[in-house]
């Protein structure tokens, strides 16, 4: 069984109303900022949850929007076999009835002999 994706996060402030959780998916940064707005009073742990969640997101997007592409390319390919297989199923029934029509005009030139 697979395990669930965790990402981790490494959490920076400037020690006045900024906070940003860092983490990576795919060798790619990803970044969530928490601002502080300035008539608010400035909480570290809210703005680390806050961050975090932003960054969660943000990686949550790019996995989907990945596996999605991942998806339509699998159901492009299932479609070009599909058609290939039914080409190809076209193809055997007429070798079949072109073989079953040579065995009958054999049979009829073994009669006439």
């Amino acid at each position: 069984m697979r395990k669930n994706f965790v990402p981790k996060y490494r959490v920076y402030t400037n020690g006045e109303n900024v906070v940003v959780a860092v983490s990576s998916y795919a060798g790619e940064k990803v970044r969530g900022v928490a601002k502080c707005a300035p008539e608010d009073g400035f909480d570290l742990e809210k703005g680390k949850k806050l961050a975090i969640a932003r960054c969660a997101l943000k990686i949550a997007k790019k996995r989907a929007k990945a596996l999605d592409e991942i998806v339509n390319d699998g159901y492009a390919r299932m479609d070009e076999a599909t058609q290939n297989l039914l080409n190809m199923i076209d193809r055997a029934n007429e070798a079949n009835v072109a073989e079953a029509e040579a065995a009958l005009a054999l049979d009829n030139i073994l009669k006439e002999l």
